[in-house]
């Protein structure tokens, strides 16, 4: 990604973030940490196949979107998350 995502490119009330349970925090923590490791077409691939799963479910529509507005999402949604399932 070009630029870094904040939590602030996107506001999630607390009971968006509450919908998304452990297999979706598995899953989007599994996309970020294998992100860099991606040649660019797979990475695109896994993109639209992650966002499709967890975007789409807070009721986004992705069509139309470009690969790196959904990696933005995708990097965004992770840090919303992380306070939520990381724990210290």
């Amino acid at each position: 990604m070009n630029e870094e995502a904040s939590q602030d490119d996107w506001k999630l009330d607390e009971w968006t973030i509450k919908s998304f349970k452990e297999k979706d925090w598995n899953l989007l923590k599994t996309y970020v940490e294998r992100y860099l490791q991606l040649p660019l077409d797979e990475r695109e691939q896994l993109t639209n196949k992650v966002s499709n799963i967890l975007i789409e479910k807070i009721g986004i529509d992705t069509s139309g979107k470009t690969a790196l507005e959904l990696e933005r999402m995708l990097f965004t949604l992770y840090l919303h998350l992380k306070e939520e399932w990381e724990f210290e």
